[in-house]
């Protein structure tokens, strides 16, 4: 379970009395096996929120905890996938699907139905090549 406590960060501008406030008071508690999405303009604190909660930001105010215990720092429990760096932009919609079976070594003679699949579960079918 993830539990955000009255979290709020706040970013320096510079000096001691400047700051942006990313996140002011956010209380939220994520189930186990729940799936959850964050929707929001840029720069609401999407990222701020996640990466608080995977250690790599720490709290101004407010705490985040996993299991029951306080994160405060990266831990092998978590991981965070850069946007940025989960294509590679110049291989096709199907090439990049394919990449993640290359990487596990898993080419069987079904790779191509199993791309196709992965490819239609997130609607980019028409998009492949």
């Amino acid at each position: 379970m993830i539990e955000i406590d009255n979290l709020t960060v706040a970013y320096p501008l510079g000096s001691e009395d400047s700051y942006v406030v990313a996140l002011h008071e956010v209380s939220l508690d994520i189930d186990d096996g729940e799936f959850v999405t964050i929707l929001g303009p840029s720069g609401c604190g999407k990222t701020t929120l996640l990466n608080t909660i995977a250690g790599l930001v720490a709290p101004t105010m407010g705490e985040v905890r996993l299991d029951g215990q306080p994160v405060g720092q990266p831990g092998p429990d978590r991981a965070v996938v850069f946007q940025e760096y989960a294509l590679l932009p110049w291989r096709t919609v199907w090439a990049n699907v394919r990449f993640g079976l290359e990487m596990q070594k898993e080419l069987k003679k079904d790779a191509d139905h199993r791309i196709q699949e992965a490819i239609d579960l997130v609607d980019l079918t028409g998009f492949e090549k």
